[in-house]
């Protein structure tokens, strides 16, 4: 299982965030990530893949680069419309943020916290 190691953590009444270090495995943890929230599958599984010239379909056998990821906002709806996904990558950094009611909050830390190094 991936590991991740988590630089910075916030929350308020309706989003929680957290920063972590730009890795070229957060990839494969954001991706499982957004399955587990109950986005789309084939939305979680393209993010990130290069695309096929003659298609424009994603390359699922492949990934980025995440070096080339860098001052990118991308945004996910889960299809209950409970979470609003936030991913902003820095250079050195990737800011997740969470916005959802208070009480789901809990359930986003477990989720968070099965990828973490301890």
């Amino acid at each position: 299982m991936i590991k991740l190691k988590l630089l910075g953590i916030g929350k308020s009444e309706n989003r929680c965030y957290y920063i972590l270090p730009k890795k070229q495995k957060f990839f494969s943890f954001f991706r499982q990530f957004l399955l587990d929230l109950g986005i789309k599958k084939f939305e979680a599984d393209s993010f990130a893949r290069p695309l096929d010239k003659k298609f424009a379909e994603p390359i699922f056998d492949k990934e980025d680069n995440i070096k080339k990821y860098v001052d990118v906002h991308y945004s996910f709806v889960d299809g209950k419309k409970q979470y609003l996904v936030d991913l902003v990558f820095g250079k050195n950094s990737i800011f997740l943020i969470i916005f959802t009611k208070k009480d789901k909050q809990d359930e986003i830390s477990k989720l968070i916290n099965k990828f973490l190094k301890n």
